[in-house]
């Protein structure tokens, strides 16, 4: 009985060697790999570079928490239309929104494919001052942080509504803002939600005896009352002053509320003056 041939690893098929052809093959099929990657990342940089170009601004989308409309924002603001929307320049577009003191923020961001999102949002007034330049007069508004601004886009009638400022100390201004204003929209904001008849009736409001450094209790406003008497309430504790003044006015005759000059209830001991 035969054996069966057991092949030894001289008999096995051996690996070519590296040869020139061998390594010539390999480099070619590198070199085609290389070009392929290459040719796939050049193609995908130019569609990039033909998509920015082909996307140029064609519409603002605008919106706002006061009065400015999107014409103002176009009118003034020189926006880029035709430019590449990816080459706008939002920061610069931002800074020159901010030039305007109606504006508190701004917000600005690309909507593809082809349009800036803008959203506004402007300082809400509680009062308007006479400002006066180059002997020239006009009306500013007075936000609640007390920054004073010159009204964009308000009409005459929206003016009207807005009791008047007057006799704001120069040391309470600084940068166009007023100091411790914030108190006194407090004040108009109390009187607003729970004695809307008294706030409805103030014509103005006075700063003349204000002073944010002083205590609280030592702090009051003075307010116009329709033009006719002078209300004196206090920043601290409005609460115990308005049951005060509710008080005294109920007691008043017809007659008496004609003469009325002044009403403080920022006293410990309320005082009343007649014509």
């Amino acid at each position: 009985m035969k054996k069966k041939h057991d092949p030894s690893w001289k008999s096995l098929q051996q690996k070519p060697r590296w040869t020139w052809q061998r390594a010539r093959k390999v480099l070619l099929r590198t070199g085609v790999i290389i070009g392929l990657i290459a040719g796939i990342g050049f193609g995908l940089w130019r569609t990039i570079e033909k998509t920015e170009i082909i996307q140029p601004l064609e519409q603002v989308l605008f919106s706002t928490n006061g009065v400015l409309q999107k014409n103002w924002f176009l009118t003034n603001i020189k926006v880029p239309f035709g430019e590449g929307l990816m080459t706008i320049d939002l920061n610069a577009l931002q800074r020159r929104c901010l030039q305007q003191r109606q504006v508190k923020s701004v917000h600005i961001a690309r909507e593809f494919p082809n349009a800036l999102r803008i959203r506004v949002e402007e300082h809400q007034p509680c009062a308007k001052v006479l400002l006066s330049k180059n002997n020239r007069r006009s009306i500013g508004l007075v936000s609640e942080e007390g920054v004073i601004f010159e009204p964009l886009q308000y009409g005459r009638q929206q003016l009207a509504t807005y009791p008047t400022l007057s006799d704001v100390p120069k040391t309470l201004m600084k940068d166009g803002k007023i100091v411790g204003f914030r108190s006194v929209f407090r004040l108009l904001q109390f009187l607003n939600f729970n004695a809307p008849d008294v706030f409805q009736a103030v014509r103005g409001l006075s700063l003349r005896h204000y002073d944010p450094f002083l205590e609280r209790k030592w702090q009051s406003i003075e307010f116009d009352i329709g033009g006719t008497w002078t209300l004196v309430f206090p920043i601290e504790q409005p609460e115990a002053a308005l049951v005060k003044l509710r008080s005294i006015l109920r007691s008043l005759s017809p007659q008496q509320r004609k003469n009325l000059r002044r009403l403080n209830v920022a006293a410990t001991r309320p005082t009343v003056e007649f014509l």
